[in-house]
């Protein structure tokens, strides 16, 4: 039994070394970011967890099935964060450091987390459901504010994570799955949790 378990620790500590590897390959361009989050997410839910299909496989269908969505949401977030950032440093020097310049500085840079927020959920959410565009920001939104305690979470989570590949670069070979991994256990709890409450108001079979 002990066998086993440990067996089934190496096999996931591999799933999640190779889909590290193909998900920074996939986000070398940059631009590319949000598609391959994406694919890496929907492959963790399938592959790693449910053990459905083949890694490579379902990571590459995901990544060309969501790239549309995924890569635009992506393209606006990074566009919209460093308008704010760009605002926020003018705003401040346009007022020569004065107490209303420091609160529009602190204004614009607070929307960067916000929109962080979202964007942790639009990723997954892109990544799980077939849903017009509108429908995922509204949505994400929702769920990114309802849940606030599980989002800022998720974003020191995130934010940690980076910092360690930052640092140490040779972890990106293992941390994008991993923290992924930790996130989505979050996420589908939330997602049930919805979806639970959607079918029973309209009355759909569970």
């Amino acid at each position: 039994m002990n066998k086993l378990f440990n067996n089934r620790k190496l096999v996931r500590l591999a799933d999640f070394l190779y889909l590290s590897v193909l998900w920074a390959v996939f986000s070398l361009p940059v631009i590319t970011i949000g598609a391959s989050t994406s694919a890496l997410y929907y492959t963790i839910y399938y592959s790693v967890k449910n053990e459905e299909g083949y890694i490579f496989s379902e990571y590459w269908k995901a990544f060309k099935r969501t790239f549309k969505k995924a890569t635009l949401n992506w393209i606006l977030f990074l566009i919209t964060a460093s308008a704010f950032y760009l605002d926020s440093v003018i705003i401040l020097q346009k007022t020569n450091g004065s107490l209303i310049g420091i609160v529009g500085q602190m204004f614009f840079l607070l929307l960067i987390p916000l929109e962080c927020f979202l964007i942790i959920y639009i990723i997954p959410y892109i990544s799980r459901f077939n849903s017009p565009l509108k429908l995922v920001w509204k949505n994400s939104a929702i769920l990114a504010f309802a849940n606030l305690f599980d989002t800022v979470t998720m974003f020191i989570l995130l934010i940690i994570s980076i910092m360690i590949i930052w640092l140490i670069p040779i972890t990106v070979v293992i941390l994008p799955a991993f923290v992924t991994y930790i996130i989505s256990n979050k996420m589908e709890k939330i997602f049930a949790k919805y979806i639970r409450e959607y079918e029973h108001e309209n009355h759909l079979p569970m």
